[in-house]
């Protein structure tokens, strides 16, 4: 089977070996994993846990939830179209609202130049999840089914916490694929934190991994290039965080990579060294890995903080689905 790992670049697209034993299935009816939407390998022996690759342990569901609500700033990276994980983020956003907090929920999937639209709806619907799509383009946007993302939106609409937009306007993101940095002027690039260069690990790790996601066809240059890309997008989501989580933090919805700790996080720690951070990467499992090391990806340190596993939404290999499109970028 083709070995796969989590494609975080989705958007250009378009040893620490635990057990093999299952997991308990939880009785909670309200659990995102009481009844699994995805039904690829079901039946894998890492379904439905969590991974602590500092531990080296598997960890409950109370401790999860534990964590969760003492992390100032919660990122949780998904696959974006595995309806599970936007269950298990909705679950999260629970969690941390049971200790009267009240987070911005920042959403990767929502661009900066729709914040004067995703404000009016709140003044004017409030807790209208459908209103909001409708509002904010949705169907239109790029992104996968309204359906699949409905359960998050649903949870931060009901209680009214403050839903924020985090990914660049789509102008910077066009910009910069022709400029590259060099768009952004030195004021921008320091509050942002762009300013320094990437160091060789972390850059050499964002380039590994878009040549396997783009199966070996992007050129270097494209590479350079979309590593550029990636950054600005992460300076951007964690300036959000900053922004709208001043007081009672703030929660990130977005792709897996952007979670990686050289993405976001390397850019909260340097603006906000004194405010915690849990990162927690939704993981599908596939049937060449049967243990949870094997999906740590070879570095000093852990890329999450967390690796919760789930179902796979399919099978399909991506290189044999993206293959005209992957041949016309590695032209």
């Amino acid at each position: 089977m083709f070995q796969r790992r989590f494609i975080w670049l989705a958007v250009l697209l378009l040893g620490c070996a635990g057990g093999v034993h299952h997991p308990p299935t939880p009785e909670q009816s309200d659990s995102p994993w009481h009844q699994w939407q995805s039904q690829v390998l079901l039946d894998h022996p890492l379904v439905g846990r969590v991974w602590d690759p500092r531990s080296g342990k598997f960890i409950g569901y109370d401790q999860i939830g534990f964590r969760a609500q003492a992390s100032d700033y919660l990122l949780i990276g998904e696959k974006h179209d595995n309806a599970d994980h936007h269950r298990i983020q909705a679950w999260l956003i629970d969690r941390v609202k049971e200790v009267d907090r009240r987070p911005a929920v920042v959403f990767e999937m929502l661009a900066l130049d729709k914040r004067d639209v995703v404000y009016q709806h709140r003044r004017e619907h409030e807790t209208d999840v459908d209103a909001f799509a409708e509002a904010v383009g949705w169907a239109a946007s790029g992104w996968p089914s309204w359906n699949l993302y409905r359960p998050v939106f649903a949870t931060a609409l009901a209680d009214r916490l403050p839903v924020e937009p985090g990914d660049p306007p789509r102008a910077t993101l066009r910009e910069m694929r022709t400029k590259g940095l060099d768009f952004l002027d030195r004021q921008e690039l320091l509050r942002l934190g762009l300013d320094e260069e990437l160091e060789s690990a972390p850059r050499e790790l964002f380039a590994a991994a878009i040549r396997e996601s783009h199966c070996g066809m992007a050129k270097e240059s494209t590479i350079d290039r979309m590593i550029a890309m990636q950054r600005t997008r992460d300076a951007y989501l964690a300036d959000s965080l900053l922004e709208t989580g001043t007081d009672t933090g703030a929660v990130l919805i977005a792709g897996a990579g952007h979670v990686l700790r050289a993405a976001v996080p390397a850019f909260l720690r340097r603006r906000a060294p004194q405010r915690s951070v849990l990162a927690i990467g939704l993981l599908e499992v596939d049937d060449e890995r049967l243990t949870a090391g094997e999906y740590l990806e070879v570095s000093e340190r852990p890329e999450f903080d967390l690796l919760w596993f789930t179902p796979r939404t399919d099978n399909e290999d991506p290189c044999e689905r993206y293959r005209d499109q992957l041949k016309r970028l590695g032209k």
